[in-house]
């Protein structure tokens, strides 16, 4: 039933939107789901608006128009009431004025030469091209172990039909994010495989229409989840391991629904989300962020927790990190240290460095996890951390990234495809992933600079959950980078393997032994290569 209302279409009659807003105000309502003492105040809520100086400023029908907007399916947002003509304007993506164009077609030339050279480099890399989903909304790729090709080929010649998912483990899927499809994660990839020894199946995922390639097809993530779904269904993949990126997360909450309701749909053994997008949606930080570029004025206090219990109720000091499956959240706030309810906190001064000891964890009840505050570089391999750089050298470095990702982002959001994703084909009822929703094994993993995700909120929600509920539930493990962006651990090496360990359900230490195994096997062949060069040439 649920998975019916949650998003409507155009032929929506008025009983299932009702039915679909009260379900909605139920998790809204639901202080399980660790967001309500985020809304208390209003400050959100005037955030949604633009030229509002606070939540004194509000009106009854700013609040009707914006909960029209939440609540109801947007193809009968046109009928929300309207404020008085002086008010100020609700950042309504769905309902705005599309602002987008088509690049010269040179531009589209270019990205499609781009989608070529990536599909060569994932042959290298060992991938097969699937297929496409039934829909036509995704390409798939696939990198079969050596031992199921071995078991498919010994099934053929016996007439026998193999298993598909026979395996111990079950498959990976790879959700990538908005901007050049699968182009920008070869590396990991690549690593990924390598970090399985070769012994896992991975399907990699690629959508053209967030991957600013000419297409006639825009979906939305939850039509892109159901026709991947299928697709792999079709496989007889019955359980995967999910790992997204960005706008790859709303596909995989749209996923992680489906298999709670459909028991047709793979089921998500693992699911691991870097910089997601697809928590805490009715917040303004997404859309103001990545569509508006008009980022969230902070308040006096801008993520709220829950209030503490008597001090002699909360240890003294955390428990040592571990590698649990419970909630570990990093904060950094400049006001004074309060303690909150299950949790334990220390705050860190901008600039300064990073310990371990400055998180917020939850740590009577749920054990924290590990956490990674590191600002420094580490090295490409083995992850090991050099010296921070200091003076005009950061500042160059800091302002190159302001200046990259600021030239990304409005070539990326202003073109047609992307933006008809964001603003017409986004709805955010159907993907918004919901704490009770996660998985029992589940990690996010969160860039203390991330200028999309609204990193504190949701590390506030998802602790608040656990203090809570308690132990009596899962919950997931947290990591914060403070020091990345969104979209660093692509050029990170720690963060990558503690990802890539996630994902796969393994130790960081695996990890990286692993990819040191491939980096010297690497370098012992380009040795040999080199000395028989040179015997040819003596």
């Amino acid at each position: 039933m649920e998975l019916q209302l949650v998003g409507l279409g155009v032929d929506a009659t008025a009983e299932d939107a009702m039915a679909r807003a009260e379900l909605l105000v139920n998790k809204l309502l639901d202080p399980t789901e660790g967001h309500v003492p985020l809304l208390t105040g209003g400050h959100l809520l005037a955030q949604w608006f633009q030229g509002l100086a606070g939540p004194h400023e509000l009106s009854v029908s700013h609040v009707a128009q914006l909960l029209a907007y939440l609540l109801l399916p947007p193809p009968q947002q046109r009928d929300a009431p309207l404020p008085p003509p002086s008010s100020a304007r609700l950042f309504a993506a769905s309902s705005d004025p599309l602002v987008a164009s088509y690049r010269p077609l040179s531009f589209y030339l270019l990205t499609e030469t781009v989608a070529a050279a990536t599909h060569l480099a994932l042959r290298l890399l060992g991938f097969r091209m699937a297929g496409v989903t039934p829909g036509g909304a995704a390409t798939v790729y696939e990198w079969t172990p050596r031992r199921a090709k071995s078991a498919a080929a010994a099934a053929a010649n016996a007439n026998t039909e193999a298993e598909p998912d026979s395996l111990p483990e079950p498959p990976l899927v790879f959700l990538h994010g908005i901007g050049l499809g699968l182009t920008p994660y070869l590396r990991l990839l690549g690593r990924l495989v390598v970090a399985s020894r070769g012994q896992r199946a991975v399907y990699a995922v690629q959508y053209k229409h967030v991957s600013m390639r000419l297409t006639a097809n825009i979906p939305a993530p939850h039509e892109v989840a159901a026709d991947v779904a299928v697709f792999l269904a079709a496989r007889g993949v019955r359980s995967v391991s999910l790992l997204a990126h960005s706008y790859g997360t709303l596909v995989a909450s749209a996923l992680t629904k489906l298999a709670a309701a459909s028991p047709a749909a793979p089921a998500i053994a693992r699911l691991t989300l870097v910089d997601p997008v697809c928590f805490a949606m009715f917040l303004p930080h997404l859309v103001r962020n990545t569509i508006y570029q008009q980022p969230v004025a902070p308040a006096a206090a801008s993520v709220r927790v829950l209030s503490a219990p008597p001090q002699a109720a909360l240890p003294k000091s955390p428990p040592p990190l571990s590698a649990s499956r419970n909630v570990t959240v990093a904060c950094q706030d400049n006001s004074a240290a309060e303690p909150c309810w299950g949790l334990s906190v220390e705050p860190s001064n901008e600039g300064a460095q990073p310990t371990e000891a400055q998180a917020l964890a939850v740590s009577a009840s749920v054990p924290p996890a590990e956490v990674v505050t590191s600002h420094a570089p580490s090295d490409p391999v083995s992850g090991s951390r050099a010296a921070p750089r200091k003076g005009p050298i950061a500042a160059a470095a800091a302002l190159r990234r302001n200046l990259v990702r600021n030239l990304l982002r409005g070539l990326v959001v202003a073109e047609f495809h992307c933006s008809v994703a964001l603003r017409r084909r986004l709805d955010w009822a159907r993907v918004n992933l919901w704490p009770s929703e996660l998985p029992p094994d589940c990690t996010v993993v969160l860039s203390g600079r991330d200028n999309l995700v609204p990193v504190r909120e949701v590390a506030a929600i998802l602790a608040n959950r656990a203090a809570m509920v308690g132990p009596a539930a899962h919950h997931p493990t947290v990591l914060l980078r403070e020091d990345l962006g969104h979209g660093g651990f692509l050029g990170d090496a720690a963060c990558q393997q503690q990802v890539l360990a996630a994902a796969l359900g393994c130790s960081t230490e695996e990890v990286r032994a692993a990819l040191e195994e491939a980096e010297a096997a690497r370098r012992r062949r380009r040795r040999g290569s080199g000395r028989r060069g040179r015997r040819r040439r003596g």
